[in-house]
């Protein structure tokens, strides 16, 4: 019996496979375009008490994702909503919110493809995008992307990827330049694991 299909994207790795930043992808979250998740132990909301998977309300989160300027390593997490529900809980303990970091935000696959087919993504072929100096869409440092999903063209399907070819490759071992890359340093490990171009020695 197969493996069944991914569940959940991180941010980084949908950035990676849009060729985005992971600003816009917060942005579109935020907008109401898509929906962000993530696992917590216990914590009190009131008399309540919420754990597990449930969504998370990412415009309080916005400062882990800034376009400019260096982004924060963590976040609180203070208010949350149970999945099936539609009322937002405020997180009274930890009284100042439980602590979150980029990494730990997640995207459910379902939503995601639905996302891609609404705005034809899948069928866009790869050279409608701009690519400066030559670099592939799969190979540029994350300061180099382009702002908006319009350009980007995506040609595999939710759950296919190329990165680990394209982390192998002579283009990625040599075409980025040290010290471009402007996410934050705790999502560097997830963000290679997608195939971003983060390297060991970049800091």
């Amino acid at each position: 019996m197969p493996l069944p299909p991914v569940a959940f994207y991180s941010i980084y790795e949908i950035s990676a496979r849009w060729g985005c930043p992971a600003a816009d992808i917060a942005g579109w979250a935020a907008a109401g375009h898509l929906q962000v998740l993530a696992g917590i132990p216990p914590v009190s909301c009131g008399e309540e008490s919420i754990a597990g998977t449930v969504e998370v309300w990412i415009a309080e989160l916005m400062p882990m994702f800034r376009r400019f300027g260096p982004s924060d390593e963590q976040g609180r997490l203070k208010r949350v909503k149970p999945l099936g529900s539609a009322t937002w809980l405020k997180v009274t303990e930890p009284p100042d919110g439980l602590p979150i970091r980029s990494s730990d935000l997640l995207l459910a696959a379902g939503p995601l493809q639905q996302f891609e087919e609404e705005r034809e993504l899948l069928r866009r072929p790869a050279s409608h995008m701009a690519v400066p100096n030559g670099l592939t869409r799969f190979n540029r440092p994350c300061s180099s992307l382009g702002p908006n999903l319009r350009n980007i063209g995506i040609s595999s399907a939710i759950g296919t990827s190329t990165m680990p070819a394209m982390l192998s490759s002579p283009q990625v071992t040599g075409g980025i330049p040290a010290k471009t890359c402007r996410c934050p340093a705790a999502a560097q490990p997830a963000i290679s694991a997608a195939g971003h171009p983060h390297r060991a020695e970049i800091s």
